[in-house]
């Protein structure tokens, strides 16, 4: 092979090189996403009962339980105090 030839060949693979190493990245990250949004829905959505079985570790779903602490309990609470306030507003205007 001649020198220029050669020169040529790696020219090229060097200046493609920063494109694929590039473009991998860009697949590692797309793909990590991917699977920590399966792995959270799943923890979210799943049934423990049908996701392992009587030999498995058990597992619980941490992240959900925190969501439902977060959200939907305070929702409650704020829901059951509107109403204590409505009822009281209402009796104090019926009596008026």
């Amino acid at each position: 092979m001649p020198v220029a030839q050669r020169w040529w060949t790696s020219s090229a693979t060097m200046h493609a090189y920063s494109s694929v190493v590039v473009h991998l990245n860009w697949v590692c990250i797309f793909l990590g996403f991917h699977s920590f949004g399966l792995y959270i829905h799943n923890d979210t959505l799943g049934r423990s009962s049908d996701m392992f079985s009587d030999q498995a570790i058990v597992l619980s779903p941490v992240f959900a339980g925190w969501i439902q602490a977060q959200l939907v309990e305070p929702c409650i609470e704020v829901q059951a105090s509107m109403w204590s306030i409505t009822y009281m507003l209402s009796r104090s205007m019926s009596q008026h």
